[in-house]
C-alpha cells in the first residue's frame, strides 16, 4: 500500500436519448421474391451528460449535446408471397456504413452497422398496386461510432413508410 485511495470528485451518468428520423430507400427487384435495397438513415438524438455529487457541493447539472448520425446502408429484403397479394409479408438483413457527427461538426466518429427485421407491406388500390405502406421492426447492431464503451451496441429500429413502384 503506498498510502494512496480513490477519492471521487463527481460522478456522471450518461445516455443517448431516443429519436425519431428519416429513412430513403431505393430497391431493385432481382427476382419474384427477392429484392436488393440501398439506403440512407439520418436521426438527431440527443447525448445528455448528467454530474452529481460534487466534493465541493457544486449543484447538480445537466450537459447536452446533438449528435447527427447517417446510416448508408444495403439490405436484401425476402418477400413472403407472390404478385397480386395486397398483404405481403417480408424479412431483411444487411450492413451499412455509421458516421456520427458532434454538434457543430466539431468531431466524426465512424463505424459499421449490421441490421435484421421483418415487417410486411400493405398495397393500396387495386390495378398495378403501385402506392402502399410498409411497417418494419429489426435490430441495429454497431461497431464504432459515438459510444461509451468498447465492443458492439444494439439500437432497435421501428419505422413506417410510404412505398412506390416504378
Amino acid at each position: 500500500n503506498n498510502g494512496s485511495s480513490r477519492y471521487g470528485l463527481f460522478t456522471t451518468e450518461s445516455a443517448v436519448r431516443q429519436a425519431f428520423g428519416g429513412v430513403a430507400r431505393v430497391g431493385f427487384l432481382v427476382a419474384p421474391n427477392l429484392v436488393l435495397e440501398g439506403g440512407l438513415r439520418f436521426t438527431r438524438p440527443v447525448y445528455e451528460l448528467r454530474v452529481s455529487g460534487d466534493a465541493e457541493n457544486a449543484p447538480d447539472t445537466t450537459i447536452e449535446e446533438t449528435l447527427s448520425q447517417y446510416v448508408f446502408d444495403g439490405s436484401v429484403v425476402w418477400n413472403f408471397g407472390g404478385a397480386g397479394r395486397r398483404l405481403v409479408p417480408f424479412v431483411y438483413g444487411g450492413a451499412g456504413y455509421l458516421r456520427e457527427l458532434h454538434e457543430e461538426d466539431a468531431l466524426v466518429e465512424e463505424g459499421v452497422e449490421y441490421h435484421a427485421g421483418g415487417g410486411i407491406k400493405w398495397w393500396l388500390g387495386e390495378s398495378g398496386r403501385r402506392f402502399g405502406l410498409r411497417g418494419d421492426v429489426g435490430v441495429s447492431v454497431r461497431d464504432g461510432g459515438f459510444d461509451f464503451g468498447e465492443g458492439l451496441r444494439t439500437v432497435p429500429v421501428v419505422g413506417v413508410s410510404l412505398i412506390y413502384t416504378f
